[in-house]
């Protein structure tokens, strides 16, 4: 739900704009300075995205000039693969390899009916401010633990496709891993669907609101700095499951660097450009 105090003044602002947005005062930012919040205390971390089929898309995915990861087949059905970059971000493919026997699996089983492509945007950072900023917004989480990662989840509708991740322990991921034929060093930007109350906690665990922006698919957005990436909010359809529309990486930005916008097994990817 939204916050019950706001400034009148705001709140006239945002409605003459055409729809309420949340309206967080910002610090001030000299003229033509990239909008970034470095010292924000979540980033991103990966972008999860459904394919029907792991060794099809994979394939898409090494001809597009990127090294994959080996994952593994989970209890529950679900089987990745990862993209990791030199950034610490990553892109996860994950597919069903038998019946979803649990709620993840099925979750994943149900967005894959929808059609392929991203499913859930994962950031990093202080577990224990990311429930205090929700809980003093009024927006509920979960938080569950499980094996060597901590999750909170933001359950309230319009918010699904986005949760927070806690790693006791890293994989240090060998240089080969992490090198890409293409370029690609890092996830720069994040299109995912979500409602104004995300907006509310980043800001409140330090990001930075960088305005208003038209998405890939021509929706408006509201964008978000977090850390030295960006975070654009897309209005949610009525009644359907939010879903990550798309991600840019940073990158080679001249012309034979950068790739743009395709749609990869449902998910449309930007490859190269500044951070």
């Amino acid at each position: 739900r939204m916050p019950v105090a706001r400034p009148l003044l705001a709140m006239a602002t945002a409605l003459l704009a055409g729809h309420l947005r949340a309206t967080v005062p910002a610090p001030a930012q000299a003229m033509g300075e990239p909008c970034a919040a470095p010292g924000a205390q979540v980033r991103i971390d990966h972008v999860v995205t459904a394919v029907g089929d792991l060794d099809d898309a994979s394939a898409t995915y090494r001809a597009l000039g990127f090294h994959l990861k080996e994952g593994r087949r989970h209890d529950n059905g679900l089987l990745n693969r990862h993209v990791k970059f030199r950034d610490g971000t990553a892109l996860e493919l994950m597919s069903l390899d038998g019946p979803a026997t649990d709620t993840m699996a099925r979750e994943y089983e149900a967005a894959l009916h929808g059609g392929e492509g991203g499913v859930f945007l994962a950031f990093t950072g202080g577990e224990q401010a990311v429930v205090k900023a929700a809980s003093d917004l009024g927006v509920p989480v979960r938080r569950f633990q499980e094996g060597p990662f901590g999750y909170v989840t933001f359950p309230a509708p319009g918010m699904q496709a986005v949760f927070v991740v806690r790693y006791t322990s890293r994989v240090e991921d060998a240089d080969s891993v992490l090198s890409h034929e293409n370029g690609s060093t890092g996830i720069r930007e994040v299109w995912v669907e979500a409602t104004t109350e995300l907006g509310e906690v980043l800001v409140a665990l330090g990001a930075r609101p960088c305005g208003v922006d038209a998405g890939p698919d021509g929706r408006e957005a509201d964008v978000y700095a977090v850390g030295m990436a960006r975070v654009a909010l897309l209005p949610v359809t009525p009644g359907a499951r939010p879903r990550v529309v798309a991600v840019a990486l940073a990158g080679p930005s001249g012309p034979e660097g950068r790739r743009g916008g395709d749609r990869v097994h449902g998910l449309r990817v930007e490859i190269g450009g500044p951070r």
